[in-house]
């Protein structure tokens, strides 16, 4: 189920500037990367093109690492960055 919040991020992490590789000033300063340490299953099922059953299904096995916020279920997007630097390919 989406909430406001996710359509709102969604809306705004798909824009030109975010996907150009960030955003940039009017007064064409450098482009500032974008990182968003945690996010919601349905706001990375929608940016990766992960199905979200199957992203839940990875998150209930522990293949993506997720935390708990009250009672929403977030991505910790942070370790997974991490955690694939550091696989051996």
């Amino acid at each position: 189920m989406s909430s406001p919040i996710d359509a709102f991020l969604l809306k705004t992490m798909t824009s030109n500037a975010v996907l150009s590789g960030g955003i940039q000033s009017a007064d064409k300063e450098p482009d500032l990367p974008i990182f968003v340490p945690v996010m919601t299953l349905t706001l990375f099922s929608a940016l990766s093109g992960i199905p979200r059953d199957i992203l839940r299904g990875n998150c209930d096995k522990g293949y993506i690492p997720t935390h708990f916020l009250g009672r929403r279920r977030v991505v910790n997007v942070s370790l997974l960055n991490q955690k694939l630097l550091e696989k051996k390919v």
